[in-house]
C-alpha cells in the first residue's frame, strides 16, 4: 500500500489510512509508516516500525501478521 501511494504521489499528509478489525474501520496513524522528515517508510524500516506497533503478531524477519490469512476481500 505505502508504495502505490509513494508512486502515485500521495504524500503521508493527504493519506487517510484505515484497518479494517472484525468489520470495524480503525483509523491509523500514518506516523507509523514515516522517516522523522515525514516520508514513507519502505521495507525493511517498513517492518521494524509494524513489529513495534502490532507487538506479538509481526512472524520473525516479514512483515506477515501471525495471526491473519492475508486474503483481501471486499469490492
Amino acid at each position: 500500500m505505502v508504495e502505490h501511494l509513494h508512486r502515485s504521489g500521495i504524500s503521508p499528509d493527504e493519506a487517510h489510512l484505515f484497518e479494517i478489525y472484525q468489520k470495524q474501520e480503525f483509523p491509523i496513524d500514518a506516523k507509523l509508516f514515516v522517516t522523522p522528515d515525514n516520508q514513507w517508510l519502505f521495507k525493511p524500516d517498513i517492518c521494524r516500525s509494524f513489529e513495534k506497533h502490532y507487538k506479538g503478531h509481526i512472524q520473525d524477519n516479514t512483515c506477515s501478521f501471525k495471526d491473519r490469512n492475508g486474503k483481501g476481500s471486499g469490492p
